[in-house]
């Protein structure tokens, strides 16, 4: 079938049914994936070995009832309740779920690395960092930044700082179309890429020096003593992204030990660890207390260069499902 460019209504809408069932057989399958076993409980294996950056991967195993519970779409929800996977996974009687997450680490962590001492103030402050990106980008007042605008600061802070050109921004942005409403075309992506690049020098001068590293020295060495050595040519992005998000991991991994050492399994019960978050289950009478101490552990200095890092911690439960959390 041929669907003439005239017809853009017709197009939309053909376009969008297709994501849509694509969504739907997505969904399908990990709700077959995530059947309890025999006791009620679903499980995943974490393994601490399976990435170059130090990042846990979750996956099944033939051992016992198991599957990947770091892959469970929170975006997808948003389009249809029966899509909130989330929602199948219940605290035990007498508990909540409790959820630590660090907030925007990696951006947090690209903008010490880079010495951008400005995004540095911007996060301090607790300024709307998206709605100020979509500013500089698209030359207007953060006050006056749209709701679109702002859905593309947010994209471009989270895509475009490990060196993504615009074709693969464009495809980041529209794949999600159906549930944001915002698309965009390939003049508006090269737009985005290039005003973002030219609001941030720092990041940029940082891009140079990575390669020149990797160059010269043939390997690159987080803050935590994790080397990525560079034994053949690997893609630059991958260079780019590994200080952000192997320093990023190893300290959660090192928060975890603390979590574990000091609240597990009483009063905090860790469940799970989901990339720059970890879950739990915490005894209802003690939960208000105990979200207090876990954002305490969670939020530890890092020195990355002469920045004295500290990256807050969102804590949220739930008594109802891992789907409704609620800040706390």
């Amino acid at each position: 079938m041929v669907v003439k460019a005239a017809n853009i209504p017709l197009a939309k809408q053909i376009l969008t049914d297709l994501l849509q069932a694509a969504k739907i057989q997505s969904m399908r399958e990990i709700y077959n994936r995530v059947r309890p076993g025999p006791d009620g409980r679903i499980r995943t294996v974490l393994s601490p070995v399976a990435t170059i950056t130090g990042r846990f991967a979750s996956k099944g195993t033939f051992l016992e009832h198991s599957t990947n519970l770091q892959n469970i779409p929170k975006k997808t929800a948003k389009l249809n309740p029966l899509f909130d996977i989330r929602t199948v996974m219940v605290p035990d009687p007498g508990t909540v779920l409790m959820e630590a997450d660090l907030s925007q680490a990696e951006a947090r962590a690209t903008a010490a690395f880079s010495g951008d001492v400005k995004t540095l103030d911007l996060f301090e402050s607790g300024a709307d960092i998206h709605k100020v990106t979509a500013g500089m980008i698209f030359d207007v007042k953060p006050e006056a930044v749209s709701s679109t605008q702002r859905h593309l600061g947010k994209m471009a802070r989270h895509a475009l700082n490990y060196g993504m050109g615009w074709k693969r921004f464009l495809e980041a942005v529209n794949s999600d179309a159906d549930l944001t409403g915002v698309a965009i075309n390939a003049s508006t992506a090269r737009g985005i890429v290039e005003s973002y690049h030219r609001a941030n020098g720092p990041l940029l001068r940082w891009w140079r020096s990575i390669e020149d590293a990797v160059r010269k020295q043939g390997y690159l060495e987080n803050p935590f003593g994790r080397k990525l050595v560079f034994i053949e040519k690997r893609d630059v992005n991958s260079a780019i992204a590994f200080l952000p998000q192997s320093t990023i991991a190893d300290h959660l991994n090192g928060r975890l030990r603390v979590i574990y050492d000091e609240l597990d399994p009483d009063p905090f019960m860790l469940l799970h660890q989901i990339h720059d978050a970890v879950l739990g289950q915490v005894s209802i009478r003690q939960w208000r207390s105990v979200a207090r101490r876990l954002r305490t552990l969670m939020e530890a200095p890092i020195q990355i260069n002469s920045t004295s890092l500290l990256v807050p911690a969102d804590v949220s439960v739930s008594s109802h499902s891992w789907g409704e959390m609620k800040e706390v």
